[in-house]
């Protein structure tokens, strides 16, 4: 029988296949998705009635479809980079070093052979936990090439919540500095199946140093088969419990999607002795949106500079010094961008586009960045970790000022209601729901929140409120989900409740973001004490092992009661309330 996802109900009432016969059929195919390929076609049945959205209230992109291969990574990158071999690549600030694409290249095939030797075999994690530099983009396509994936640990991490990642991923190697990993080692040889870790600055005891590590001559390496479409490449995470499964192909395709003509107003570069373009970006690579930008860049031919740790000082002296021509960032380096007077138009004369993601960009700042900087023409996209990440970009034919922009090739949205689930017109408001190459294979080793997510035919649920207008421009209205954005960086009430909760004097607490003009947003906590002795101070520093943007910015308020369900579950709607009464 040929069994297809969104019709599985048909099936099933039809021919009697139950659960335990559904899972035999997926067995004996191989796959571990509905959304596998063998899943497609819809098949009518006549007389059986089911909801379905109104196909009519189905946006598709605006740019034409895209013919997108199923080709590992590492591959893609080879054949894409090799007409610009000996032209520079990237370039590294703080480290100062600079590298061309043959060197990446060269380098991922070094470290693809010490990790072999060292036992890494496909299907392997490698955990990266190191600041930017160009060394991090040649390590994960070296553990690619061996049909390994990488889980991105963000460095601002404190050790237990680095630790929690790499165990929960279950990575072999892990590459660090030496002083994280001193922090790290105990509960790294305790909790966790890592075998070998490699330090990028100094040899430590029980690790090797990187520049040792990397075998430049010796066994040969070949690229280890991998199925795009299945195989994980990337394994980024986006809260404690929720690492998002990145294949080749959704890697691959967003890419593609979004660096196509007249998707980016960033051309291919012409290998004929024209010049090199310059590309900076200070996007923490730990996140998919810098290193997809880093990856995106260089398909291009582009120069891509990046900082090894942001500093203001040195990020006016990039712009001055390597003249570049476009700039990526978020809302909270464009609300610097305008306030620092260091930062002025003639220092900027070399920039012809910035591209701004990561977190909503507000109306106010648009106005401000485009004041100041009205040679400079401002693009904004929007995305997720779990879709590769990019969804809309703004549209270069038309552009709409405050606009996220419209869909990117081979990509279909529709706004559905929260209350009736019915797809919405033009200008209504509903949570925006994505279909396209690039969404997510699924969370790792958490089918519950998957199933929660993606749904029927691979439509990713992405928790936003957004309404679009005839034109197709998409416009953020609102954030459904608990998600707080601190500077770009995700903080999950939950993760810090549950860290509150341990605290003897706490009865009761609800974690909320609030407005902030710097960082966009910052976690305020609402508390029931337990003990009326309790002080802000204390609740404050309970928190103080957490990542800092996780840490109480938006203070710490004492209330009667946190508003939940008669089951126990927060309300978070109208916590957001109570928080904006008490600010």
């Amino acid at each position: 029988w040929t069994v297809h996802s969104n019709k599985m109900a048909i099936y099933t009432s039809r021919f009697n296949i139950n659960v335990n016969s559904f899972k035999l059929i997926k067995n004996m195919t191989g796959r571990h998705s509905l959304s596998s390929r063998i899943f497609y076609q819809p098949v009518p049945v006549r007389g059986f009635r089911q909801k379905t959205y109104d196909e009519t209230l189905i946006h598709v992109s605006p740019h034409s479809n895209m013919v997108l291969p199923q080709v590992p990574l590492p591959a893609f990158f080879w054949k894409k980079t090799e007409p610009f071999a000996q032209s520079k690549a990237m370039k590294c600030v703080g480290s100062g070093k600079t590298y061309t694409f043959e060197d990446i290249k060269g380098l991922a095939i070094s470290f693809a052979r010490g990790l072999k030797d060292v036992g890494f075999r496909y299907g392997d994690v490698l955990a990266i936990m190191t600041n930017n530099s160009p060394e991090y983009l040649a390590l994960c396509l070296g553990a690619q090439i061996l049909g390994g994936s990488v889980t991105l640990v963000s460095g601002v991490f404190q050790p237990e919540e680095a630790v929690y990642q790499i165990a929960h991923a279950e990575a072999k190697v892990l590459v660090t500095n030496s002083d994280r990993y001193k922090l790290m080692k105990s509960e790294i040889q305790k909790n966790s199946t890592v075998k070998k870790v490699i330090t990028v600055d100094k040899q430590i005891e029980d690790s090797v140093l990187l520049q040792d590590f990397i075998q430049k001559d010796g066994t040969e390496v070949y690229f280890i088969n991998v199925d795009p479409r299945e195989d994980l490449a990337f394994i980024p995470y986006t809260g404690m419990s929720k690492g998002v499964m990145l294949t080749h192909y959704n890697i691959v395709s967003n890419i593609l999607q979004a660096t196509k003509p007249g998707v980016s107003s960033i051309t291919l570069h012409s290998s004929d002795g024209a010049k090199q373009e310059t590309i900076f970006s200070v996007l923490p690579f730990c996140h998919i949106y810098g290193l997809t930008v880093s990856f995106m860049s260089l398909i291009l031919g582009k120069k891509f500079v990046t900082l090894d740790t942001f500093d203001t000082k040195r990020f006016v002296e990039v712009i001055q010094n390597e003249k570049p021509d476009h700039l990526y960032i978020v809302p909270t380096l464009g609300q610097l961008m305008v306030e620092n007077p260091k930062i002025s138009k003639e220092v900027m004369s070399s920039v012809k586009t910035v591209y701004c993601g990561g977190a909503p960009l507000a109306t106010s700042l648009y106005k401000k960045i485009v004041g100041k900087f009205d040679h400079i023409k401002l693009y904004q996209g929007y995305g997720l970790t779990e879709t590769s990440p990019v969804v809309t970009l703004s549209y270069l034919k038309k552009p709409m000022r405050y606009s996220i922009g419209q869909l990117i090739p081979n990509t279909k949205a529709k706004v559905v209601d929260l209350l009736t689930g019915k797809s919405l017109g033009p200008n209504q408001e509903g949570e925006l729901h994505v279909q396209g190459p690039q969404v997510m294979k699924g969370y790792l080793k958490n089918r519950e929140e998957t199933k929660n997510v993606i749904q029927r035919d691979h439509w990713l649920r992405t928790g936003d409120i957004v309404k679009y207008d005839e034109d197709g421009n998409f416009f953020i209205m609102d954030r459904f989900k608990s998600l707080i954005k601190v500077k770009g960086h995700a903080v999950f009430p939950a993760e810090v409740e549950n860290v509150l909760k341990k605290h003897p004097k706490i009865k009761d607490v609800g974690v909320v973001g609030v407005a902030d003009a710097f960082f966009g947003e910052i976690p305020m906590a609402l508390v029931v004490r337990k003990d009326a002795s309790l002080t802000e101070e204390e609740v404050q520093k309970h928190v103080t092992k957490l990542a800092e943007h996780k840490h109480l910015k938006g203070g710490v308020r004492f209330v009667d009661t946190i508003p939940r369900e008669p089951n126990g579950k927060l309300l978070r709607h109208e916590l957001k309330k109570l928080a904006e009464h008490h600010t």
